[in-house]
């Protein structure tokens, strides 16, 4: 005979079974809007782009005319943007449904076990890069030090022939104001009167 634990215990779990069917229900309608919802952004966007191609003016709807007052280049962003994320959602829902196919705890454990595998393998990945970074950084560091002496060294030799210029320059005059003063001090000599 069942006892009354055991009626009340599959009883709960007929429940729990139900309202989580009706989650994933409500789940699926909401993503699916979602989806809908992009894949018409997309159709759009792309339709603009072939009147832009063909040098005509797309229809000045709503959802048109936004997407006509975009650059070009903003436009293809915009696209690559929404397949990914399209490609993105339809990957969440067939990997949903692998979580609703399990019926196993063993394969619960090992799905975990891939997911975890996975986590672990994109956070070395990760650190590798961020590694990575870290010696491009220092790099950079090392390279802008060295164009600022380089910077400097250049900053001071441009002084030093400034004042090679200004030097030879004011000996050159020097010597030539004294030859004309003796000149001129020996012509006015010579042509004193005793």
């Amino acid at each position: 005979m069942f006892s009354l634990e055991d009626i009340t215990s599959s009883s709960f779990d007929c429940r729990i079974g139900f309202l989580m069917e009706i989650s994933s229900i409500r789940e699926l309608a909401d993503m699916s809007q979602v989806h809908d919802a992009l894949a018409d952004e997309l159709a759009m966007l792309k339709q603009v782009n072939e009147f832009a191609a063909k040098g005509l003016s797309p229809p000045r709807k709503n959802g048109f005319a936004r997407a006509s007052s975009m650059s070009p280049n903003a436009r293809m962003i915009r696209i690559a943007s929404l397949e990914n994320m399209l490609k993105e959602r339809e990957r969440a829902i067939s990997n949903r449904g692998r979580w609703n196919q399990l019926r196993l705890l063993g394969e619960a454990k090992n799905l975990l076990q891939y997911m975890f595998n996975s986590a672990a393998h994109a956070r070395c990945q990760l650190w590798e890069k961020d590694m990575e970074i870290r010696e491009m950084k220092d790099q950079i560091k090392e390279l802008v030090g060295l164009l600022r002496q380089s910077e400097m060294k250049r900053k001071e030799v441009e002084k030093e022939l400034k004042v090679r210029e200004q030097a030879n320059g004011s000996t050159l005059a020097t010597p030539l104001s004294r030859v004309n003063f003796v000149i001129f001090g020996i012509a006015s000599y010579r042509f004193q009167v005793p």
